[in-house]
């Protein structure tokens, strides 16, 4: 299969994984065990994740609060590593990623997981013209501020993108961060980028 077929391939397979509290009902059963598993498996590794809580944000005496972790971009970036991608942010913390030979580690670090795709993108000229429809297998990013948001694309169907989305919450059961597929209006969209995995690195297989 091409990355796109096998980014498709993954992320329909995993939308509806979801991590299940055991704080909230102290014991995980075996079903939510081994979505629990999978979700955390999609995650770079090296750093801990607070899943226990749904992503929010608050101001609180003019600065902005957050609680939890959004999971939009690195569900998108554990989908394009286990298609097969060559991105190090399986492997080492993504603050990390970049040329250690350089000064503060290269270009990606210090940068969240969203402003590493965009800078990702832009630098290997693997982002898709303004204005054209994404492509199944395409990370696209939508929004702005603190409203940006990261989807993977598995159809288009017209005016209409099904995409598989991390950062989601699902409180009516108990389970917090999940991961769902999603269907929006292409049209009604603020889109910052698509990336075009078929750019990316070769990947090793």
């Amino acid at each position: 299969m091409s990355i796109p077929q096998r980014v498709v391939a993954d992320a329909l397979r995993i939308a509806h994984v979801r991590w299940e509290s055991d704080w909230r009902h102290g014991s995980i059963g075996a079903s939510a065990g081994r979505d629990s598993a999978e979700f955390r498996e999609l995650l770079p590794r090296g750093a801990k994740w607070d899943l226990e809580h749904p992503f929010s944000v608050k101001q609180v005496d003019g600065k902005w609060q957050t609680t939890g972790v959004s999971t939009c971009g690195l569900v998108a970036v554990g989908i394009l590593c286990r298609a097969g991608v060559p991105l190090s942010w399986m492997s080492d913390p993504y603050w990390r990623w970049g040329d250690p030979q350089k000064p503060n580690g290269g270009a990606y670090r210090g940068l969240d997981v969203v402003s590493c795709l965009s800078l990702l993108g832009s630098s290997l000229g693997a982002r898709r013209t303004a204005g054209v429809y994404p492509q199944p297998g395409d990370i696209v990013c939508i929004g702005n501020g603190l409203a940006t948001h990261v989807l993977t694309v598995v159809s288009v169907d017209g005016y209409y993108v099904w995409s598989v989305d991390g950062g989601q919450v699902d409180q009516s059961d108990g389970y917090l961060q999940c991961v769902k597929l999603l269907r929006r209006d292409w049209r009604g969209l603020r889109v910052q980028w698509v990336l075009d995995p078929t750019r990316l690195p070769t990947p090793t297989l």
